[in-house]
């Protein structure tokens, strides 16, 4: 259990550091900036302080915002090691400083210690008074351990202090981009009988830094987050909670803001989804005038009552038989199954969101000439689930022939480019709401999707360009959390 929680904690802050929980504004600015601001308060504070390297392109573990900026943890904080005072004369101990030790780093946050000094221990030794906000770690034995001090304390020699120059740095996110440094600082640490890092090596590390607001909203994104794991690791059936309801979750909420507009910022050079209806209703009336296609019945106008949610000014909410050429089905009778011919297609080739072929069937080439006079799917069609497993839509890449079964709907759109988006839409909570409304059957009959029922669905319709990068932003988004579920399935 333990493990699984370790490995989703640390894919929530990998992901973190690579910009991939927040968005990235425009007005938040450049943190090149803000470290230019950094440098030249050090200057001022101290003039002799020595330059440091250059980052170069080796040492950059993987890539962030272009807004961002790599930088060396001794570029942007003052580290000074701690001490201990002498143990052999009593007028150092027992008195009001608290005192660090690695045993005291159990936290976020250290708010008491388990030993303290005296003003006269600490003038007589290498410790050093870090104020309250200083970020503390741990350099010796058990090195990566980083706490925040809530209180003005002291520290031994295994604890480093990191104090920020100016406030350009958020602590909470510092504190989690030291937090990721734990793997790559232990494979530089030395020592024989205790492992450690000197000075030099916690200086020359390299951090991500966003602009300020931006670390802000990432270290309440992580807190956010990592509070979900820690109560999701408190109850009795994690292993199936993690398995099965967390990625599909996610997954559902990242679909809902999808279709809301949330996670794609709205440009103007975009232009309006109305202007994409009048293209997709001028070549639809061309395609009808040449005998391309059957003229459709018209549908009824969308009503304020069918709108659950608002979209954006430039979306325009449309109904799925707009968009569409075809909306037909497989055959109706069952065919006669052969052992080789043309693959038979059915709701259970599909319904998993994939093409799974383990129990695929095959008619003859008679028998599927005779079905393609009904429908014959092609490439960019999207498949669609209508009869027992409801809703699940995929896109046929499939580059050779096949007929399908009647459980299996097929739309076929005016405009392909359209298709990858209305796919997200169908396997949306916007289409499942849609498809649970709209289902008949019921107690000893199977649930369906009446195929006239269809051209009614529901789709909130952005402009082209911003449903590529919808698409292209949930592809991200949606990889990320598979590598989430696959660490859990492993387990």
């Amino acid at each position: 259990m333990s493990t699984i929680c370790d490995d989703l904690r640390a894919a929530i802050l990998q992901a973190a550091m690579q910009g991939k929980l927040t968005k990235q504004l425009p007005e938040d600015g450049n943190a090149r900036d803000l470290l230019e601001r950094i440098n030249c308060v050090k200057k001022q504070l101290n003039k002799r302080a020595k330059e440091l390297d250059e980052i170069t392109d080796d040492e950059i573990p993987f890539s962030i915002p272009e807004n961002w900026q790599w930088a060396r943890l001794g570029q942007i904080f003052n580290i000074t090691a701690g001490g201990t005072p002498s143990r052999t004369i009593p007028e150092y101990w027992g008195g009001d400083l608290p005192w660090v030790k690695i045993g005291d780093m159990n936290g976020k946050y250290i708010n008491a210690t388990s030993e303290y000094i005296t003003e006269m221990g600490l003038k007589n030794s290498s410790a050093k008074l870090f104020p309250s906000g200083t970020l503390l770690y741990s350099v010796f034995a058990s090195i990566g351990t980083v706490s925040i001090l809530n209180i003005d304390a002291t520290t031994n020699q295994a604890i480093a202090g990191l104090s920020k120059y100016t406030n350009d740095l958020d602590t909470d996110y510092m504190y989690y981009a030291l937090v990721s440094l734990k793997d790559i600082l232990l494979s530089q640490a030395r020592g024989a009988a205790q492992l450690n890092i000197n000075q030099k090596i916690l200086s020359d590390a390299i951090v991500p830094i966003p602009p300020l607001d931006e670390q802000k909203r990432i270290a309440n994104k992580i807190e956010e987050l990592m509070a979900r794991v820690a109560d999701l690791e408190q109850s009795a059936d994690t292993l199936a909670l993690l398995k099965k309801a967390f990625p599909d979750d996610i997954k559902a909420s990242l679909l809902q803001a999808a279709m809301q507009g949330k996670l794609t910022k709205q440009l103007p050079e975009d232009g309006s989804a109305e202007d994409l209806l009048e293209e997709i209703k001028a070549e639809k009336e061309k395609l009808i005038a040449e005998g391309k296609i059957k003229k459709q019945k018209p549908l009824a106008p969308i009503t304020d009552d069918e709108i659950t949610f608002s979209i954006p000014e430039n979306w325009k909410w449309a109904k799925l038989g707009d968009l569409t050429a075809l909306i037909s089905d497989g055959t109706h009778k069952t065919p006669k199954y052969v052992d080789n011919g043309v693959p038979f297609l059915s709701v259970q080739n599909i319904s998993k969101g994939y093409y799974d072929f383990t129990k695929i069937k095959y008619i003859t080439e008679k028998e599927h000439a005779e079905l393609t006079k009904r429908i014959k799917p092609t490439i960019d069609d999207i498949l669609i689930c209508r009869i027992g497993t409801l809703g699940k839509a995929l896109k046929n890449t499939l580059d050779y022939e096949f007929s399908i079964f009647v459980s299996l709907g097929v739309v076929r759109l005016i405009d392909v480019r359209l298709v990858d988006y209305v796919i997200e839409v169908i396997n949306s909570p916007v289409g499942f709401k849609w498809i649970q409304e709209n289902k008949v059957g019921g107690g000893t009959h199977t649930y369906k999707i009446n195929l006239s029922d269809l051209p009614n669905m529901l789709i909130p319709l952005p402009p082209l360009s911003e449903q590529k990068r919808i698409s292209e932003r949930l592809d991200a988004l949606m990889q990320n959390i598979n590598t989430v579920g696959d660490l859990i399935a492993s387990e």
